[in-house]
């Protein structure tokens, strides 16, 4: 299973590489995967479009993600704040 940052599938082209992706369905891959693989082929044979939501912009991940050592502080935090009930 794979989540994405913000829990949305996300396909495109990458700029750099050209290389053509579709991941991140959250659970729901078995669907998912085979609707925008077909999606993916019609377009690169030129017979369609990709959804409108494709080559959007990835969420910037928060920095606990980029320090290991910082992430179990993190995790802290967000426990005291579900304990507080934020």
């Amino acid at each position: 299973m794979g989540l994405t940052y913000d829990r949305l599938p996300h396909l495109g082209r990458h700029p750099a590489t050209g290389v053509v992706y579709a991941l991140g369905y959250c659970g729901t891959g078995v669907a998912l995967s085979t609707h925008f693989g077909r999606a993916i082929g019609r377009w690169l044979c030129g017979d369609g479009e990709l959804p409108a939501f494709a080559d959007r912009r990835w969420p910037v991940v928060p920095p606990p993600a980029h320090v290991p050592w910082l992430l179990p502080v993190a995790g802290w935090w967000y426990q005291g704040r579900d304990a507080l009930g934020l």
